[in-house]
């Protein structure tokens, strides 16, 4: 019976193409939103590290509590102490992250290199697939230069060409010689890096409280990452006992790589889409079983009249089921093409910034997974139709009036239930999905502290030379920038907002009483050109912005509102003086005057508190990369070419590189919250269409139920409006039940996304009565349609029915 009952199934659908596509969609939506985010699970979280047991991976930071700053940088010295002084790690490796000047080809360019010990290779267990990985001997000063180059940057600089071990590359107009290749699936710390070459560290000039480098470690056989955090802090405390002056009030970090690499926010993310794709899935699958039910119900005589002739129960519910499993299998088909496009979109939105070595597509696991989604499925809205067709009473042959009551009220609370599972889920979706678009639209609209449109950004690096010589190159090109057709003004600073990592630095304030070793409070250094605030848009609160003459002594410096007011509070800040870096006995005070307060900045992100920033002019304090601000009149994209053809005209061998405008840089700032509102708004949105299409069949099922009572009481006289008021009484009992548990539900939802808002509280009322109103107009609009067509048909023909 079994065997047959499929193709005897895909005929019965066939006959009824309207039921059949209906039910497919409903279930394909489901599969296919479900299919997308296990495809993005699988890639991410799920993928294996391009590492040998990578499991024993970790990462570890300094920590500074009192400033509230999880993951520093350390410090070579610190580092060299840890890596003597472990057990429960069997190896530590340092790098750190370096952008270099690849000279040689037609045009210069910019690549992403990284500085590492001589063991990273080695600790993550990975050799180069050409050539050799580095020896200790060439991570030494005055060391031979030695490169490692990506496969990537192997394929499109040298084309795949095997004999490239042994030449050399030019990176900062240095030789580096070839010494290997690494595999295509290879990435540290992340997908944009292109090459490795040694640390060569000289452990004379790099001072203990001077951090920078990143630290990767493998855990010892048998010790867990708890353990070697605990002996981590162990080491920590004594290193901040023995130098306070650099390590008081550090702490350690460490979390397992993959934690390090993909962090709880992806995790949390994920967690919650898949959670909102099961629940749209849990919809689609009581609109079909509510379909199947009409379906079944139509047949109630067939199946009585089997019943009847002798056939068992189970025969009767295998019809059922086997539709079941046919409807399923072609949502599962249609889940796939549609999850196929999503990932196609999904991987043109998200950027290369983790370890995915492969993209988000769907697999060979994903169509299991999807195939396996697909059966249960199937079984899950088949089964109470199929149980309740193999139930079907005997009685409903003699067409017992009582029996068709109590048949056709069981059906009812069915059905009711259904609707009631609808529009809470629905409800709970929609509230999540409003709760992030607020945070969303708060996160756009949030006051950054300067004007990002119209401000095109790119940055470069000075050839090396004296400090004068750095100041001389970067004056002279924005000189050429700020002639430029459409230009309205040019500055140039070290790291702009939204910019990445910060340089931070202690600071010492004259006149106060001394403080502890190592209590130094930490500010954000900012290195800048005499026109950057006008140019970027910040406001000068107090005093004066740095101009043109600031060059020698006295050393000047502009502070933020911030900064004063942790530092100064209620105090006149102007003519003030603070010692930059850790004062060393012995060593002369270099103060630094504060000439004028300015804004705050939002650097680090609209959803992030300001920092107390220190804004320090580059003729005093010169730096070799700067971020180039040019304000344009109008578009500023449009300028870049001929910004970069004015930069060549100082230096032709000079790459320009991370060209994007400051209104990109914000986009992209909120791109993962962007993306994650997305998927959440369209499959809530996709629960809403579900529900609505499952309230309008419910309703329409049991309009066509009462046709013939409809008819009657319009034929003595009932109203339209009356008719339609009293099936719309009768429906609103389910609804207002499912609008209750919606909202239980929605008070789940806003604390499940606590973590992920912003500038909107978890319980926030007015999302929640939107949402309801919204909820609520479709609910009644899905109720109106069916109940409105049959009230207002001829009685007589309503009566001439049965």
């Amino acid at each position: 019976m079994p065997g047959s009952s499929l193709p005897r199934a895909i005929r019965s659908l066939a006959r009824t193409p309207g039921f059949t596509v209906v039910a497919a969609l409903s279930i394909g939506l489901g599969i296919g939103a479900n299919t997308i985010v296990f495809s993005a699970a699988s890639a991410t979280l799920w993928a294996p590290l391009p590492y040998a047991a990578p499991e024993e991976l970790v990462r570890i930071w300094s920590t500074l509590p009192a400033e509230g700053l999880e993951r520093v940088t350390i410090s070579f010295p610190n580092f060299r102490d840890w890596r003597a002084q472990t057990e429960t790690l069997q190896g530590l490796a340092a790098f750190r992250t370096l952008s270099f000047a690849l000279t040689g080809g037609d045009r210069p360019e910019r690549v992403e290199g990284v500085a590492a010990s001589a063991n990273l290779f080695q600790l993550l267990g990975v050799q180069p697939m050409l050539g050799r990985g580095f020896g200790p001997e060439e991570d030494r000063p005055g060391a031979r230069r030695v490169v490692v180059l990506s496969h990537a940057l192997w394929q499109t600089r040298f084309g795949g060409d095997r004999s490239v071990i042994g030449r050399t590359v030019t990176l900062d107009g240095e030789r580096y010689a070839i010494i290997g290749v690494m595999p295509r699936e290879f990435a540290f710390p992340d997908a944009d890096a292109e090459l490795w070459v040694p640390l060569r560290i000289d452990p004379a000039r790099w001072p203990r409280n001077q951090g920078g480098l990143s630290v990767v470690g493998r855990l010892a056989e048998g010790t867990t990452v708890d353990q070697a955090r605990t002996e981590m802090t162990a080491i920590a405390d004594g290193l901040a006992r023995a130098y306070p002056a650099a390590n008081r009030g550090r702490g350690i970090r460490l979390v397992s790589l993959r934690r390090a690499v993909y962090g709880p926010g992806l995790r949390q993310g994920l967690v919650v889409l898949f959670a909102a794709v099961g629940f749209v899935l849990l919809i689609a699958c009581a609109n079909v079983a509510n379909l199947l039910f009409v379906r079944s119900s139509a047949r109630q005589g067939e199946f009585a009249t089997c019943v009847a002739l002798g056939a068992a129960r189970h025969h009767v519910a295998w019809p059922i089921l086997a539709e079941s499993l046919v409807l399923a299998l072609l949502g599962g088909g249609l889940g796939i093409a549609l999850a196929h496009g999503g990932t196609v979109a999904l991987n043109a939105a998200l950027s290369a910034d983790t370890l995915r070595a492969t993209p988000i597509e769907v697999d060979t696991k994903v169509l299991a997974f999807t195939t396996i989604l697909s059966i249960l499925s199937g079984v899950l809205f088949g089964a109470g139709p199929a149980l309740r067709a193999s139930r079907t009473d005997i009685a409903v042959l003699l067409n017992s009036g009582e029996s068709r009551r109590s048949s056709g009220r069981r059906q009812r609370r069915l059905r009711d239930l259904l609707v009631v599972l609808q529009i809470g889920i629905a409800l709970s979706l929609l509230t999540g999905a409003g709760l992030m678009i607020r945070t969303m639209t708060t996160l756009q609209r949030q006051e950054l502290g300067f004007e990002p449109d119209n401000v095109l950004t790119l940055r470069l690096t000075a050839p090396s030379g004296t400090a004068q010589q750095v100041v001389s190159f970067h004056e002279r090109v924005l000189d050429q920038i700020r002639g430029l057709p459409g230009v309205r003004g040019a500055a140039a600073v070290n790291t702009p907002p939204l910019g990445g990592p910060r340089n931070w630095s202690e600071v010492a304030i004259e006149g106060r009483t001394p403080v502890r070793e190592g209590d130094l409070p930490n500010v954000r250094l900012v290195v800048v050109t005499p026109t950057y605030f006008r140019t970027i848009g910040i406001p000068v609160i107090r005093g004066r912005a740095l101009s043109e003459e600031d060059r020698a002594l006295p050393r000047l410096a502009v502070i933020s509102e911030t900064a004063a007011e942790r530092f100064w509070p209620g105090e006149e800040v102007i003519g003030r003086r603070m010692h930059i870096g850790r004062h060393r006995a012995g060593d002369p005070w270099e103060w630094w005057t504060i000439v004028g307060v300015v804004g705050d900045v939002r650097d680090s992100g609209a959803d992030e508190p300001p920092q107390p920033m220190v804004y320090l002019p580059l003729a005093q304090r010169p730096v070799r990369e700067l971020t180039v601000m040019i304000r344009t009149e109008s578009n500023p994209a449009g300028i870049a070419s001929a910004a970069r053809e004015a930069i060549w005209r100082v230096d032709p061998n000079l790459p320009v590189y991370d060209v994007r405008t400051m209104r990109q840089r914000v986009n992209d700032s909120v791109r993962g919250t962007r993306i994650f509102t997305g998927l959440l708004g369209i499959f809530a949105l996709v629960a809403l269409l579900l529900t609505a299409v499952g309230i309008y069949g419910v309703i329409s099922y049991a309009v066509a139920q009462r046709t013939r009572e409809i008819g009657i009481r319009a034929a003595l006289g009932a109203s339209p409006n009356r008719i339609i008021g009293g099936a719309m009484a009768d429906a609103a009992p389910s609804i207002a039940i499912g609008f209750v548990i919606g909202i239980g539900g929605a008070l789940l939802a806003g604390r499940t996304l606590r973590g992920l808002l912003f500038g909107v509280g978890p319980t926030d009322l007015l999302t929640l009565s939107l949402v309801a109103l919204l909820l609520a107009s479709v609910a009644a609009v899905a109720t109106l349609l069916p109940v409105r067509r049959c009230a207002r048909a001829d009685p007589m023909l309503a009566l001439r029915m049965e």
